[in-house]
């Protein structure tokens, strides 16, 4: 022990009443590895390697330049910023770049001294280089990190309810470059006051006033805390290091088919894919959900009275429905949301939006999964390629058995209706032509 003069060493004899003043280290490092150091530790395993042959020779000078290049950069961008939080993300993507690298190189490339793989042993080093948890600010201590990655591009699946929206969701969540909050976003909305049904907008409408910037920031997080990619991994549970400073974003909630103003105050860079299905089919499926009460989204709401509790999203207009047959309710849904959908998509750019027959979604979907993948930017890899191999399996909220011809045991109850949908329906069709 090294006693305050720092000159002797005292030895202590075990006292259990004794008191003696230890000193602990408690400086842990800084978050960026400065660039002599990181150098002196690729270095030293470079130099390490084993060059049994001229191949591995060939090899160890390789590393060696893609070392030197590596730590160069970092010098550079120490120099710019230093080992603060400006710089995070600059060191983050260098360092992502060494490491594929260097995980290309083989496990035949060792370390003379202990046999042990070359790549493995930098990875150690590499881990250290970047500790984003040292990062605080000196204000509050607190790590300054941002927990919330950038949306790019966010994917929007609008559609009216029962029109397979969520068969169509659960198959792009395959895919490996898309992040979800793997349901429906019903809570995430409506925990914002400001947001639910209320007597000054008494529907589901959203208009890009609400979008505040306080109702930007709670949704967000609120979207961020059930986060999750294509594996089911949570964002929240990742490592600083290994979480992604941007994501692309897959959502569908059908509610959110009546708020695409609102959804592009938000996500200014949003893009949509406007399913519809026949309307026969939906509104019979429509039928039949409001009847089995499974889908009730309104339990008490104020002015309605019918039987059966409010179900699904609740479209403007919903009070002049009161007393009215099932069918002209579930009529008003299909048309309303479907209406409302083409209003708001068609001042934006033709990039930012696609239709899809939910017929043609089933009848060819290798081809309709290609052209989603195309046009919400991603890959169509090899998951959404087995995916479109398969008959696509019923969604987890299939109410009954799918069956193109199912809605005829509700023909006569809709036969009122139906023909007040038939111009709309060659509208969307047009969309797709």
């Amino acid at each position: 022990m090294i006693n305050e003069e720092g000159a002797k060493t005292e030895h202590i004899e075990f006292a259990t009443r004794r008191s003696t003043d230890l000193r602990f280290e408690t400086y842990m490092g800084l978050p960026v590895m400065p660039a002599q150091e990181l150098r002196a530790d690729l270095a030293e395993l470079v130099d390490d390697i084993e060059a049994s042959n001229d191949h591995l020779l060939n090899t160890k000078r390789q590393l060696g330049s893609k070392v030197d290049d590596f730590v160069r950069d970092w010098y550079s961008q120490w120099m710019i910023d230093g080992p603060n939080i400006e710089g995070f993300a600059a060191f983050k993507s260098l360092l992502e770049a060494f490491r594929k690298e260097i995980s290309e190189v083989p496990d035949g490339v060792r370390l003379t001294s202990n046999q042990e793989a070359f790549n493995e042993a930098a990875t150690f080093t590499l881990d250290a280089a970047l500790v984003p948890d040292r990062f605080v600010a000196s204000s509050t201590g607190q790590s300054t990190i941002s927990n919330r990655p950038k949306f790019d591009r966010p994917v929007f699946i609008v559609a009216a309810p029962r029109s397979g929206s969520t068969l169509l969701f659960e198959t792009l969540a395959v895919n490996r470059e898309l992040w979800s909050i793997g349901d429906e976003s019903h809570k995430h909305f409506e925990r914002i006051a400001s947001l639910r049904p209320s007597g000054k907008n008494p529907s589901n409408r959203l208009s890009a006033d609400l979008a505040n910037a306080d109702v930007k920031d709670t949704l967000l997080d609120s979207f961020v805390e059930d986060l999750r990619n294509c594996d089911g991994k949570l964002f929240k549970d990742m490592t600083a290091l290994s979480k992604p400073s941007e994501i692309r974003f897959l959502e569908k909630t059908p509610k959110n088919a009546l708020r695409i103003p609102f959804l592009l105050e938000v996500f200014p860079d949003a893009r949509f894919i406007f399913l519809f299905r026949d309307p026969k089919q939906n509104m019979s499926s429509l039928l039949e959900s409001w009847k089995s009460q499974k889908f009730v989204t309104y339990p008490t709401l104020p002015g309605w009275s019918a039987p059966q509790k409010w179900s699904h999203l609740l479209t403007p207009g919903w009070q002049e429905l009161a007393g009215a047959p099932l069918a002209e309710v579930v009529a008003h849904q299909w048309l309303t949301t479907n209406q409302t959908i083409m209003n708001d998509l068609k001042d934006l750019p033709k990039e930012r939006w696609c239709a899809i027959d939910y017929d043609s979604l089933l009848a060819n979907t290798p081809q309709e999964l290609q052209r989603l993948s195309h046009f919400s930017q991603v890959i169509f890899g090899p998951r959404l390629h087995k995916m479109a191999s398969e008959p696509l399996r019923p969604s987890k909220y299939t109410h009954t058995a799918p069956n193109p011809g199912k809605w005829k045991m509700n023909e006569q109850e809709l036969a009122s209706v139906i023909p007040k949908t038939e111009e709309l329906m060659a509208q969307l069709k047009l969309l797709i032509e």
